[in-house]
Formats: structure tokens, sequence, C-alpha cells
């Protein structure tokens, strides 16, 4: 599956160079064998991404301007923002389009 979208900031203005992040939940999370279910990128000058090539499953979407290196993978650093990720279904239908707010 692929997912795309834009990422904004509190007044509305594109987030070049932020940290998109989808991080697994349920069944996918669980598999600590497979570590390819967590998926990154950057955005654009426009504020927009693309992810492909993603398993299909239950996700959780992030954006941060400023991020250490995969810290979406530590739970502690990820539980500040768990109430704030946007949900995302992968696979079994159309491609998501999300609409992210930057997460300080």
């Amino acid at each position: 599956g692929s997912v795309a979208g834009n990422v904004l900031d509190a007044q509305g203005h594109p987030r070049h160079n932020a940290l998109v992040a989808l991080v697994p939940d349920g069944e996918l999370k669980q598999r600590t064998d497979y570590y390819g279910a967590y998926q990154e990128t950057r955005t654009d000058q426009l504020g927009g991404f693309e992810i492909h090539a993603m398993t299909p499953g239950t996700y959780r979407a992030y954006a941060w301007q400023d991020a250490p290196a995969g810290a979406y993978r530590n739970e502690k650093f990820l539980a500040a923002f768990s109430a704030k990720g946007v949900p995302v279904q992968v696979g079994g239908g159309p491609s998501p389009r999300l609409d992210l707010k930057v997460l300080d």
C-alpha cells in the first residue's frame, strides 16, 4: 500500500523537510522480527510526502520538524505523542491521503 499527504504548521503553512513516520499498530507492532513495518520520509518544499510499498495494516502517522533519527521507534519517546498520532489503514482500498500537523 501507499500513503500520501501534507504536513502543516500551527498557522497552516507547509513544513519543508519535516519527518513523517508511520508507526504500526496491533499485530505489526508486536512483530519484533519485522523491522520493515515502520516507515518514514521527509516532506518536500511544499510540505508534501509519499510513502510506498507499505505492509498492509493499521498505523499511526506522526510528523516532527526536529526529532532524533529513529526516535519514533522508541516507546518512551513516542509515549509523549501517542494521543496525537493520526490513525490510518493501509491496504484493502484506496490509498489514504493525510493532512498532518507538525508536532513539537
